[in-house]
């Protein structure tokens, strides 16, 4: 089993755990990089964390900020994950 080291938890585990984590996270307190937002059909883009700041404000929430995206692929607002990228 993979367990990061000293957590005790198994990887998967502790990725779910990251991805809570920063759906309530302010995007202020991102400092850059980007957000990668997954769709329920398996479609994938990257949004720079700048132009969610631009357009919501640094004191809004990742959950907040991507609430109404649409998929690229679909139309869907089906987002499955979504994961900070440095």
């Amino acid at each position: 089993m993979d367990r990061p080291a000293g957590t005790g938890q198994d990887e998967d585990a502790s990725r779910q755990d990251r991805e809570l984590r920063l759906d309530g996270r302010r995007l202020g307190r991102l400092r850059g990089g980007k957000i990668r937002i997954t769709c329920g059909c398996g479609h994938s883009g990257d949004v720079p964390v700048a132009a969610l700041v631009a357009r919501h404000g640094d004191e809004v929430r990742v959950r907040d900020a991507t609430a109404s995206m649409r998929c690229g692929n679909c139309g869907g607002r089906r987002i499955q994950e979504v994961r900070w990228v440095e």
